[in-house]
């Protein structure tokens, strides 16, 4: 299979830079468009946000005029009250007494004096309520003054109710002795739940004690109170008051009862002021929202509890100047965001069409610029596939040729080795059988001549002369010995190649290897390990395998036996497999010898080269096998590590 190019083609690039350019654009006119937008957002927020301040402020404005109006009331009615108790000279009792008796009329069973409801005193008519703890003779000057000033307010009071409805009550108030309160009041439906007009009194003012005593008002200013249930079932309240004096002592107090539910004009929203409205107390009391509805004071809520349940929402507030209370509007978020939105409305249509239009515009780029580019690349890509693909071809026909060439070489190599081989060894085996035999005829001669009477002076030159004639002999044996290993190297039968059973032949080869070096394998205990799969057909002419196994397992034993006689090793070892794997005869020989010096490995297969020591090997062995198998178009693999082992592998392409 061909290898692909690790670098990215011609048109892969071209592409690459022009959709990343179209894309850049793209992005670059998405976040203009974005900016724009986000702007635009931005400035739409801003006025809706300025609108609804002014109609928050609007209505808030109304909300204080109105409870500016109660305040502006309740001091006035203060003032009137607080005068009328510091001019003593306005009060005769002597003189008001008989009037007073003709006008209260005492309820015994409850023990409290009421002005009677058609009653006119200083020729002004009666128009609220009064009444006083106690009977006729708890009239003194200090009550007269309060008869007074509760009679010269009540032209006043008349004309600030009529105005405004919301007001329910309004009153002058002495703790436990005397209340005036404008407009009547159904007392006996009251007093059913008290045994006396002091305790209802006591319980009335619970309302007011708690702010307007001297502990808690030094300054005796107006307050409001808590929002509250009406002690005279007039529904959910508030109250204005403020403290009063006499000669600096502090007495009760002026105040004004407002129904809360007039407060719910003020929260009502509508489509132009969306969202829900809420008034807010200086006791952090939500007195009135547009999404609660209050019926008892177990109902009222906190403004934390409120403002937990919209922290999800934008909010407006105003604070109030009449009173300490803060209106807040709050509009859930996605309200708000539509509403500005609806107000982007034309913008946000315009901005649609323009990215409707970036991937037209993106199509027209592309296939009016883009496209025709990458065409060409493409047509220029397939033309450089098509060369290369040419290239390869021709590349791996160079190298099938030069493997052919290589294995024709190696066979004619190892033929001219063969007849070399032969032919030196014709040549040479008479020339050494002359000298064997004339070195033994010489060396007969030299013991006839040594056993007849010569001079003594002769004597050593003949010992001498016998020595020099046994190392011919000697020599000429070896020489005679190397030429036969040389011809039984060289020799090549006449048999052509066919299909044998390679693992008959390397388990026979074994064998004659082991034959010949019988004597080292006992001497040295060599173990010899095999593992040779069966059944491997391989076409080769039968004797080129047995050259290879005999070499290669003569080379181990050698090398084994040299380093146990050198004391490196204690259990001599030689490993060899024969096995089949998918399209590979695989063949390996390991030792654990003496190994090869990692500088003379390029060396060893060269002719004549051995690393045995002298006078023990031909240094042909390693090369005629790598011709060999190279003439069998297969690979030859040697790993090794000095003075640990020697591991040869070869590689055959199967054959069938």
């Amino acid at each position: 299979m061909a290898k692909s190019s690790p670098f990215p083609t011609a048109s892969s690039i071209v592409t690459k830079k022009h959709i990343f350019i179209i894309l850049l654009i793209n992005m670059l006119f998405f976040v203009a468009l974005s900016l724009v937008l986000y702007y635009q957002y931005s400035i739409e927020s801003q006025k809706l946000n300025t609108l609804y301040e002014k109609q928050v402020n609007s209505i808030a404005r109304a909300l204080d005029n109105n409870i500016g109006n109660v305040s502006t009331y309740t001091l006035e009615l203060h003032n009137l009250t607080s005068e009328y108790l510091k001019n003593n000279e306005l009060t005769d009792f002597s003189t008001d007494f008989p009037t007073f008796k003709n006008i209260f009329t005492y309820h015994q069973e409850k023990n409290f004096l009421r002005l009677n409801s058609d009653a006119v005193f200083a020729r002004t008519k009666n128009y609220g309520d009064m009444f006083i703890v106690g009977d006729l003779n708890e009239l003194d000057n200090r009550m007269a003054k309060y008869i007074h000033a509760s009679y010269n307010a009540q032209s006043f009071q008349y004309a600030f109710h009529s105005n405004n409805e919301y007001v329910t009550l309004s009153y002058f108030f002495v703790q436990s002795k005397f209340v005036s309160i404008y407009p009547k009041i159904p007392i006996e439906d009251i007093l059913d739940k008290h045994p006396s007009l002091v305790s209802w009194l006591d319980y009335a003012y619970e309302v007011y004690n708690e702010f307007a005593s001297p502990a808690k008002n030094l300054q005796g200013n107006l307050f409001w109170t808590k929002a509250y249930f009406d002690r005279a079932q007039n529904g959910m309240m508030v109250t204005s008051a403020k403290p009063v004096y006499d000669n600096e002592k502090y007495i009760g107090v002026v105040g004004v009862d407002v129904i809360l539910k007039f407060l719910d004009t003020f929260v009502e929203t509508n489509n132009t002021l969306p969202g829900n409205a809420v008034i807010i107390s200086n006791f952090d009391q939500v007195l009135v929202a547009t999404d609660l509805n209050y019926q008892t004071e177990a109902d009222i809520v906190t403004k934390d509890a409120y403002f937990k349940e919209k922290q999800d929402a934008v909010s407006f507030e105003y604070r109030l100047s009449s009173a300490p209370w803060v209106y807040k509007l709050f509009i859930d978020k996605s309200t708000y965001r539509n509403n500005v939105l609806e107000n982007m409305g034309t913008l946000i249509v315009f901005s649609f069409i323009l990215l409707l239009l970036i991937p037209v515009t993106t199509l027209i780029i592309y296939q009016v610029y883009v496209l025709p580019k990458i065409r060409y690349q493409h047509n220029l890509e397939a033309k450089n596939i098509e060369l290369d693909k040419l290239n390869r071809e021709k590349e791996k026909n160079l190298k099938e040729i030069k493997r052919y060439q290589e294995k024709i070489i190696a066979q004619k190599k190892l033929a001219a080795l063969g007849r070399l081989g032969s032919g030196m060894s014709h040549e040479l085996k008479n020339p050494l059988n002359i000298i064997n035999n004339s070195s033994k005829v010489l060396e007969d001669i030299v013991d006839s001549i040594s056993q007849k009477n010569i001079p003594e002076e002769f004597n050593q030159d003949m010992s001498s002369l016998k020595k020099l004639s046994e190392m011919i002999y000697k020599n000429g044996v070896r020489a005679n010995e190397i030429l036969m290993g040389m011809m039984s190297k060289f020799n090549k039968t006449t048999s052509e190649i066919s299909e044998n059973d390679l693992s008959n032949l390397v388990q026979k080869s074994i064998l004659f290897a082991k034959e010949a070096k019988n004597e080292k394998i006992k001497t040295f205990g060599i173990h010899i390990q095999e593992d040779i799969e069966k059944n491997i057909l391989f076409k080769c002419r039968p004797q080129d395998i047995e050259r290879i196994v005999i070499n290669l397992l003569e080379n181990a034993i050698d090398a084994v036996a040299q380093k146990y006689q050198n004391k490196q090793i204690e259990s001599p070892l030689i490993k060899l497999e024969l096995h089949q794997i998918k399209t590979k005869i695989i063949f390996q020989i390991r030792d654990n010898g003496m190994g090869i010096k990692p500088e003379l490995e390029e060396q060893v297969l060269e002719p004549f080269f051995t690393t045995k020591p002298t006078g023990e090997g031909t240094g042909l062995g390693l090369s005629i096998v790598y011709d060999i198998v190279t003439a069998l178009d297969g690979e030859l693999i040697i790993t090794s590590k000095e003075n640990d082992f020697t591991e040869i592998k070869i590689k055959l392409k199967k054959t069938s």
